[in-house]
């Protein structure tokens, strides 16, 4: 039995405001939990999500989490132990307790 490519996640979220246009995404005052298992692992994420800001060129977050995991999707690639983190792929950034910053990596490929 081949399992290749095989998930089971959940997660749930709440947000009490957001707005999104064609190009850009905020959010204030949330919170997420959420979970995956695949065959790069397990992934866990709880947070609070105060403040996020997203457009094509970058990701920004105020968010208090304990996040721990690997993740490895569509090229990209993160790590993160009790918050603390990096990822590399289309958006490159690095993770701490309490937010996130990610840019966008042009034609970024991993070897």
């Amino acid at each position: 039995m081949d399992l290749n490519g095989a998930r089971i996640e959940a997660s749930k979220s709440i947000t009490y405001m957001s707005g999104k246009n064609s190009d850009e995404e905020c959010s204030l005052f949330g919170a997420s939990v959420g979970g995956s298992l695949n065959a790069s692992g397990p992934n866990l994420n709880v947070g609070l999500n105060l403040y996020s800001f997203k457009d094509e060129d970058k990701q920004i977050s105020i968010r208090p989490n304990l996040d721990t995991g690997f993740k490895s999707k569509n090229g990209c690639h993160g790590v993160k132990v009790g918050g603390f983190g990096v990822s590399v792929g289309e958006y490159t950034g690095v993770s701490t307790p309490l937010g996130e910053v990610k840019f966008k990596s042009d034609n970024c490929t991993i070897q």
